[in-house]
């Protein structure tokens, strides 16, 4: 299975519009929705907390139900639980815990602008690619989730670059 998706419309391999995001002002919530009408939301949820580990990024469906949830990880080398807070900078956040339908997921980012899901037994079931040249996405993998839902992977994908963006005061 390949998608393509240009200006937050997801296109299938025909060339086909199949789900598209659109984004409110906040960036933080988004409202993804299919060719055929169906409209879920993704938000990122932050708590009151600085620690990325309190956030949690969700897509859900319009009776508020939870389709996947999200929490952010610290990089194995900058996690501030084992080597303390940097001076610097904010820790590194490069990989997810998804849960789909109680299944566990792992998103991982394998340098910007590329990432992975792959599900609990190690497998690779898709590849993500942002060409910021091309300004487009590009999907590979397997009919493990759907488009709408892979709408809701990259954002949280952005969701993840939004946890590294540096703040300046």
């Amino acid at each position: 299975m390949k998608y393509s998706m240009k200006s937050n419309v997801l296109f299938d391999e025909k060339n086909n519009k199949i789900a598209y995001i659109s984004s409110s002002m906040s960036y933080l919530k988004s409202k993804i929705r299919s060719a055929d009408g169906e409209i879920i939301s993704a938000e990122f949820r932050m708590n009151s907390s600085y620690d990325a580990r309190d956030h949690e990024y969700v897509v859900f469906d319009r009776a508020s139900n939870i389709l996947a949830a999200a929490k952010p990880q610290y990089s194995d080398s900058d996690d501030p639980m084992i080597h303390g807070w940097p001076l610097n900078r904010a820790p590194l956040v490069d990989c997810l815990n998804i849960t789909v339908n109680g299944n566990v997921f792992e998103l991982t980012r394998i340098g910007y602008p590329k990432y992975e899901i792959k599900d609990g037994s190690g497998k690779l079931v898709l590849g993500l690619g942002y060409s910021p040249l091309m300004k487009t996405w590009s999907v590979n993998g397997t009919n493990c989730f759907s488009p709408l839902l892979i709408c809701g992977m990259i954002c949280f994908c952005k969701y993840l670059e939004f946890e590294n963006e540096a703040v300046f005061l």
